[in-house]
């Protein structure tokens, strides 16, 4: 086996192992990952060796499934095995196991990957696909969105303001380019380094010319245009009709705008269920700077994007009259702009206080959205375009008082009409809202009766205690979902207990709405004055009206839990992006316009352009080169004398030769490629050139051109017009004449 397999194949070996080790070894033991390595290594030669034997493929697939299902079955029976464990020690035993796990993986499905593109080359390209993923798994973009990860490569790239993206960008492209060369143990030499070389030049021309917020919408279905007119006529008509149906979504504010999507808060339903993997939903939406030091009353930070406010016979929605909930900020501020936002809290509130907060936006959205309560708005420069998609900067007046301090404020605004009373306080026709909410305050305190925050107080703690969260329930198919998930099944997330715990308060004229958007633990800050958000923190929260305090958010906490449970940020990501959120203010402008200098983007397209450029007139200039000499040599015999003419006339039929296709193999000798092709006229002209160089005889130049013309006559007897003119119009034909 060994005798068979060449150093090439060897080095190949090496880079799976490494690929192997690198891929198991954040997830496995150190040791584990070693004998992953091993597995891979091993599992490449015995893929080499059988590939070239008469081995089928059926065999060779259940042989790989074999080592697959045995390495994991002697897994389990290790780990899972009392016996086995006492005799081992349950370290030794564990150990073991995971030995077994990931070297019988990694030997099963690098062997059944190299057997099978042993056998069919064009597999060649499933080979490199799998070495770059697995080389490039740990320096990907981790669950949640940890952009800050691999620690040991990001780090220090952040530190000093360079987009890691480029250098992820390059080690994928040194993965790849690293396999290709290894694969010249299979093809030429000279075709290993021309996908080396496609490869780098295609990764450089997307890098400097797509944007880099729309890598992942290249579209790459017909990049050559060679499909039909009318097909492109239809996709055409059809890409309008989804442009003007967006267009009008998002005048309704549904689905994707200018600025990006609607954010998770606004799209939950009361009916459907949710079942989504909360670990799988932590991507980065926005970081916060606060202005100041501040701790919420309530434990979190809300960030409110819309509220729901008006009954549509269903649920709650956002006001359709415009006459209501004039406190949310609907646009995003232009440039020079400052939007004023109608807070509820009065200016000179004793419950409040002012905090300053920049909003950089990771992602876009169709609304903004700001600490609760907001006063302003002003756009501000985005400190980092490469990660940000915008910036802008509120002032809200925060809540800055215990809950206690609110007990003696009547809920609702006496300068309210009729009419706007009953918007805050319409609900389901059901009596059994109503009913619960009374029975909720009979444990009120005798001294807390009169008090409307209180009673609404009562109802909130009911609910913490009663009600169980979760991402997976549903209460479709029903005329309430709300009644369904109050007094059938009280299981449901944030916008069920929100409606539930509004209508209850309205039930007792207390006037209420659902704010949404987006809350995060304030213990999530840590010592900094960042605040990260991320998709799995979109939140729905109930809020009550009470005079002088305006609306204040009194959410549900439940006690008891069933999954949903949301991650805590990565401390390292929140901090380095507070950092780039920071960059306008700490850069200055001289350092600002430096660092643009070395923009890896700009500095890559001026390559490219340079590069085209040169490549131009080098092109231009090797064609008109290469026909010239190509010439020259055709009629070098003309002109040619003494000892030059034998070699001037063979090479000048050789040429000839070359423009047909026939030329002299590898290690072939001139008489032997004279007599092969059977032309009497070429078996003298190289009698002569050998005569000539070896023997020193004197060349007859009559002879010798009267023999390049009889080869001239042979060769267009023998070979069509066309082929021969194809050939004549070549400029590199000469190029395989020996």
């Amino acid at each position: 086996m060994l005798k068979s397999i060449r150093w090439r194949e060897l080095a190949c070996a090496l880079v799976w192992g490494c690929a192997t080790c690198v891929a198991t070894w954040f997830v496995s033991l150190p040791t584990a990952a070693i004998i992953a390595a091993w597995g891979g290594f091993f599992g490449y030669l015995l893929g080499c060796w059988l590939s070239g034997t008469t081995l089928r493929l059926l065999p060779a697939v259940a042989l790989s499934f074999s080592l697959w299902g045995l390495s994991q079955l002697l897994s389990g029976l290790i780990s899972d095995n009392y016996a086995l464990a006492s005799l081992m020690g349950a370290e030794n035993s564990f150990i073991a196991s995971q030995w077994l796990c990931w070297g019988g993986q990694a030997l099963a499905s690098v062997f059944l990957l190299r057997f099978l593109s042993g056998r069919q080359s064009a597999l060649i390209t499933a080979e490199i696909l799998s070495v770059t993923l697995l080389l490039a798994s740990p320096l990907a973009a981790h669950r949640q969105g940890y952009i800050s990860r691999p620690y040991f490569l990001v780090d220090p790239l952040w530190s000093r303001n360079l987009d890691p993206i480029p250098v992820l960008f390059g080690l994928g492209a040194l993965a790849a380019g690293l396999l290709v060369i290894l694969q010249n143990g299979r093809r030429t030499r000279r075709a290993s380094w021309l996908d080396l070389g496609l490869l780098f030049l295609l990764i450089s021309v997307l890098y400097a010319v797509l944007p880099n917020r729309q890598l992942l919408d290249f579209d790459i279905r017909d990049p050559l245009g060679i499909r039909g007119k009318k097909e492109k006529e239809k996709e055409a008509k059809a890409k309008e009709e989804a442009e003007r149906k967006a267009k009008e979504a998002a005048k309704e504010g549904k689905g994707k705008g200018k600025e990006g999507g609607r954010s998770e808060a606004e799209d939950m339903e009361l009916d459907k269920p949710q079942d989504k993997d909360q670990k799988q939903k932590q991507k980065p939406v926005a970081i916060v700077l606060l202005h100041d030091d501040y701790k919420p009353t309530f434990g979190y930070y809300y960030f409110r994007q819309t509220a729901f406010s008006q009954y549509n016979g269903k649920r709650l929605v956002e006001d359709t009259t415009g006459t209501t909930d004039r406190d949310l900020l609907r646009t995003y501020p232009t440039v020079g702009e400052t939007l004023t936002i109608e807070t509820s809290v009065p200016s000179q509130s004793p419950y409040h206080r002012d905090l300053g907060t920049t909003v950089a936006m990771i992602e876009g959205h169709t609304r903004p959205f700001a600490l609760v309560d907001g006063r302003t708005a002003t756009a501000a420069e985005n400190p980092n375009p490469q990660q940000f998609v915008r910036a802008y900067e509120c002032k809200s007046q925060v809540l800055n008082v215990e809950y206690k301090a609110l007990f003696g404020l009547k809920s609702g605004d006496p300068n309210w009409d009729e009419k706007t009373w009953k918007h805050y306080t319409e609900l389901p026709d059901d009596p059994r809202y109503q009913a619960l909410a009374e029975k909720c305050q009979k444990d009120l305190p005798a001294q807390f009766k009169g008090s409307d925050f209180a009673r609404a107080l009562i109802v909130k703690l009911w609910m913490d205690k009663t009600v169980t969260y979760t991402m997976k329930a549903s209460h479709e198919g029903v005329p309430d979902p709300v009644a369904d998930y109050l007094f059938v099944n009280p299981r449901g997330y944030c916008v069920h207990q929100a409606h539930a715990a509004v209508y209850l308060w309205r039930s007792l004229g207390i006037p209420s709405r659902v704010g949404a958007g987006y809350a995060t633990d304030a213990r999530n800050r840590g010592n900094g004055s960042a605040v990260l958000l991320r998709s799995g923190e979109a939140h729905a929260w109930p809020e009550i009206y009470l005079d002088g305090a305006g609306w204040v958010t009194l959410d549900i906490s439940p006690e008891k839990h069933e999954g949903g449970e949301i991650e805590e940020p990565d401390p390292n990501l929140q901090r380095l992006l507070g950092e780039l959120a920071r960059a306008k203010e700490k850069k200055p402008a001289a350092e600002e316009k430096a660092f643009r200098k070395i923009n890896l983007q700009e500095v890559m397209r001026w390559l490219l352009l340079a590069g085209w450029k040169l490549f131009k007139w080098t092109f231009l200039f090797a064609f008109l080169g290469n026909y010239l000499y190509k010439f020259y040599r055709r009629f070098e015999p003309l002109w040619a004398g003494g000892q030059r003419l034998p070699v001037a006339a063979l090479r000048s039929g050789q040429d000839q030769l070359a423009e047909v296709g026939v030329v002299r193999g590898y290690g072939e000798g001139r008489q032997a490629f004279a007599r092969r092709t059977g032309l009497e006229a070429l078996e003298g002209l190289t009698h002569w050139h050998l005569a000539a160089v070896l023997g020193g005889k004197t060349p007859n130049p009559k002879e010798l051109l009267q023999l390049r013309e009889q080869l001239h006559q042979q060769i267009a007897r023998r070979y069509p017009a066309w082929r021969r003119l194809l050939g004549f119009i070549n400029p590199l034909s000469w190029w395989s004449s020996r």
